[in-house]
């Protein structure tokens, strides 16, 4: 609608965002709480004064659409129905509010035509280009990943845990979103930058980060074996040598920066199951001849278990993305992180048996937990100071 031509004229860069439809959804759900309070006010005949001024505000809205609808079709233009939908359906509310003020039709009348004219709009703007279930064709993303889901089951049952490649030439929607698989790569809103510090797309990084299977119609490279062919024909291949998720190295070096990252991860020389990379002073970690024992306990979007049994202090890594909000503890104590291969998450641990333990826990959900509590006390504050000056 023109409105929404609005936002995107004057927001910046709204347009170009991933998903914009989220800030149309919030926009528009602040704008019906808003026209609820208005409208309560008017029909409560708490601002008779003001229904004129919406009115006059509503009809100048319904003209400018309108008339630009106009200039357009004088000029051929391929102009959508909805258009003059809008401009008609902002014409009739500002009548209908004009008319209320006036006293010329009652609330019930008022609320029924309201109620009307925006089930009209909401039809107007989205609905009607949706499709139903019953469509079949139509559904074509969420068809494609429904008519997918016995490689999902395949995947679910190999030992894990696992995380998949996927051909976006083959498959082009977001299968691990969607069978909550862990995926290295898929259409996202954002991503964390320092994972763009490596080339995803060759072999050793893929092994760093432990990518255990591809799914496509083809090998990506002739040492992937095929292990199971789903119903659409897409085929799920198991790459020969991932690192674990979680494993443990007792030699650290450091890189100069991203350049050098890139150049030391592709090298064959460098064995990525002993040695770690990092972009910052490496700790002190030893060498020894006993073999560690590292395993995930517990595994979830906020929080991570490792139960590792050192042969000696070494640096436990997990494949897994390193982002500030990560709190680390080690037997219960706080512990620092090291950002392992500049995007994967590093820890320092001594000799003996240890528990570690990874919770994601932002400042900014306390920040943001603290504004919202101190909002809702200053607006119960403002509705007592409100009663009692009522009263």
């Amino acid at each position: 609608t023109p409105l929404h031509g609005m936002v995107y004229a004057l927001s910046p860069a709204l347009s170009k965002a991933r998903i914009p439809a989220r800030a149309i959804h919030l926009l528009d759900f602040a704008a019906a709480v808003l026209a609820a309070y208005g409208l309560t006010a008017l029909l409560a005949r708490e601002a008779e004064r003001w229904s004129r001024r919406v009115a006059l505000a509503g009809a100048m809205v319904a003209a400018l659409v309108l008339a630009t609808a106009t200039v357009l079709n004088m000029a051929r233009a391929d102009l959508d129905d909805r258009f003059w939908l809008t401009g008609f359906g902002a014409a009739a509310v500002a009548g209908l509010i004009w008319l209320y003020g006036a006293g010329r039709i009652g609330a019930a009348v008022c609320s029924a035509i309201l109620i009307f004219v925006t089930l009209a709009e909401l039809t107007n703007l989205t609905p009607r280009a949706f499709s139903h279930v019953t469509e079949g064709k139509q559904l074509k993303y969420a068809g494609a990943l429904y008519r997918n889901r016995d490689i999902a089951d395949f995947l679910r049952a190999q030992p894990g845990p696992i995380r998949v490649d996927v051909n976006d030439a083959d498959f082009p929607e977001n299968f691990g979103d969607w069978h909550a698989i862990d995926m290295l790569q898929g259409y996202v809103a954002g991503v964390p930058l320092n994972l763009m510090r490596h080339e995803l797309h060759t072999k050793r990084t893929q092994e760093l980060f432990a990518v255990t299977h591809v799914i496509g119609k083809t090998p990506d490279r002739p040492d992937q074996s095929e292990l199971f062919t789903g119903a659409t024909g897409l085929k799920v291949f198991r790459n020969p040598d991932p690192q674990p998720r979680a494993w443990s190295v007792h030699n650290a070096v450091r890189v100069a920066g991203d350049g050098e990252l890139r150049i030391w991860v592709q090298d064959k020389s460098n064995d990525l199951a002993r040695t770690v990379a990092l972009l910052e002073d490496p700790p002190a970690i030893a060498a020894c001849a006993v073999a560690d024992n590292v395993r995930i306990t517990r595994r979830g979007p906020d929080r991570v278990t490792i139960a590792a049994d050192m042969g000696c202090r070494g640096m436990v890594i997990l494949a897994d993305s390193y982002f500030p909000g990560w709190r680390l503890t080690v037997d219960g104590q706080p512990s620092p992180m090291f950002e392992a291969y500049g995007a994967l998450r590093g820890i320092v641990v001594e000799r003996g048996a240890h528990t570690v333990d990874m919770i994601y826990r932002p400042r900014s959900i306390l920040w943001g937990a603290a504004l919202s509590g101190l909002g809702l006390m200053l607006t119960l504050g403002l509705v007592l100071v409100s009663r009692r000056s009522q009263a």
